[in-house]
C-alpha cells in the first residue's frame, strides 16, 4: 500500500518524503488493519460454504491461482454457473472474444 510513496522518494526533498510518509503512517496502518480483518472475514465465508469451498479448492489448484484471482472468477463466473466450458472461460480470462483468443489454437490442440 506504501507503494507510491516509495516511487515518490527520488522526486521530493527527503525531508518532505520522511514528513508525507510520516503523517500517512496512521492511515496506511489502519488500512491494512482494515484489509486484514476483510480478508479474514472472506475465508470464514468460504470455509463455512460447502460449494463455496469446494469452488475455491478447485479454482486455486491451478497453479498461480490464489486466492484473489480464485475470488474474481467465482464472482464473475456466478459460482461457475455462467461459465462452465473451458474455452469460454479462457476466452474469458483473456478479455478477448473467443474467435480471436491466441489461446484457442492450444486448447483445441
Amino acid at each position: 500500500m506504501a507503494g507510491p510513496l516509495a516511487e515518490q522518494q527520488g522526486f521530493i526533498d527527503p525531508i518532505l518524503q520522511k514528513q508525507v510518509s510520516k503523517s500517512c503512517q496512521a492511515s496506511l496502518t489502519a488500512l491494512e488493519k482494515d484489509r486484514k480483518a476483510i480478508e479474514k472475514a472472506i475465508d470464514l465465508l468460504i470455509e463455512s460454504d460447502p460449494r463455496l469451498s469446494q469452488l475455491f479448492e478447485l479454482v486455486t489448484s491451478v497453479p498461480g491461482i490464489g486466492t484473489a484471482t480464485a475470488t474474481e472468477i467465482v464472482i464473475a463466473t456466478n459460482e461457475m454457473k455462467t461459465i462452465s466450458d473451458p474455452k469460454k472461460m479462457a476466452a474469458s480470462a483473456v478479455r478477448l472474444p473467443r474467435w480471436s483468443c491466441s489461446l484457442q489454437l492450444s486448447v483445441r490442440q
